[in-house]
């Protein structure tokens, strides 16, 4: 029997005996004041939700359960769960879509599920903390998800499938946890925060990750597919590569420290292009193991080694004399000063 609580919002966030950063001390929305205007109560759970239409969670006390708290059988759904937590035995899903497409979930926090949210279809999921899941949400194509947290994931944070949108997002995931956020194809990433995980983000091809930080991963902190593009993204402190690019993909305007057993960048496919990045405090600064590559206005410095340069590729002069730099050089790297 699944143990389910109702519990109000506010609560501070614990993991393994640690109080979470300010990074996830987001504000919580209050609890409304009165009901939604329109909309269907919902009064007991486990609920079965078989019909169209918009619903609000109005429960209080401790209920048990056997399985999901909430079960969507049916399209076009909206609930909001009115800031409300639903804590599980670990085992289920908290809310369990199925095959139902134009879902909305907002407004509350999932504790302690097997995965907070779960989906085949589309599933948009609107201010929601999901905490201590096995996965966070594991949604199908074409979701949306915005100004999530994620507290605590053991597997993945959040697992999304194509031309699915994440936005203002901060997923905190254990060391041991695969991934903090899993995409396949054509899925957009902006103002995603990810700390811990084995690989921070990945995303499978033709995708598009912009103004997002990734830390202290045990692998790589972003690995993207071919022809995706990489726009502002930091990523800090990690045990292997930070950026692992593939074919025909763009890094502009990214940074990456603290990397000390791998590459601040690392091109693995043909035809990727690397510009205006700064590395510094890593193994390898950018490594460029395919060919056909642009390589140029970047700044590598206090690596064991600054740039690893495969041959037929197209690289900007490297400089490292200290000083002014003369002679009109638009395209040049920069390496660590030589005295």
């Amino acid at each position: 029997m699944v143990s389910l609580r109702l519990l109000t919002c506010g609560l501070v966030g614990v993991v393994a005996g640690a109080v979470l950063s300010p990074l996830f001390d987001r504000p919580v929305q209050a609890a409304p004041a009165s009901p939604p205007t329109r909309g269907s109560a919902i009064t007991t759970l486990p609920a079965n939700i078989n019909v169209p239409g918009c619903y609000y969670l109005d429960v209080s006390g401790a209920l048990g359960a056997g399985s999901s708290a909430l079960f969507v059988n049916s399209d076009d759904v909206c609930i909001d769960l009115c800031c409300n937590v639903l804590e599980g035995g670990g085992a289920d899903p908290g809310i369990k879509i199925g095959a139902h497409t134009n879902v909305t979930i907002r407004n509350g926090h999932l504790r302690n599920w097997s995965v907070g949210v779960a989906s085949t279809r589309d599933v948009t999921i609107e201010d929601v903390t999901l905490t201590d899941c096995v996965r966070g949400a594991d949604v199908g194509g074409g979701s949306r998800i915005e100004r999530v947290d994620v507290i605590g994931g053991s597997e993945r944070g959040l697992v999304v499938d194509d031309f699915s949108v994440l936005r203002d997002c901060r997923v905190f995931v254990l060391p041991r946890a695969t991934f903090g956020v899993e995409a396949t194809n054509s899925c957009s990433l902006e103002r995603v925060d990810v700390l811990g995980g084995d690989t921070g983000i990945q995303v499978t091809a033709n995708g598009v990750v912009r103004d997002c930080t990734v830390s202290s991963t045990g692998a790589a902190a972003l690995l993207v597919g071919p022809f995706s593009r990489i726009d502002r993204v930091i990523a800090r402190g990690g045990s292997a590569d930070a950026f692992v690019v593939q074919g025909r993909s763009r890094v502009v305007d990214c940074g990456a420290r603290g990397f000390p057993s791998g590459a601040g960048v690392r091109v693995v496919g043909d035809g990727c292009q690397v510009e205006n990045c700064t590395v510094d405090s890593c193994a390898q600064g950018i490594v460029l193991e395919s060919k056909d590559a642009l390589c140029v206005r970047n700044r590598a410095i206090d690596n064991t080694t600054d740039f690893v340069l495969g041959p037929n590729n197209q690289v900007g002069p490297i400089l490292k004399s200290q000083g002014f730099v003369t002679g009109g050089q638009p395209h040049a790297n920069f390496g660590t000063p030589i005295p």
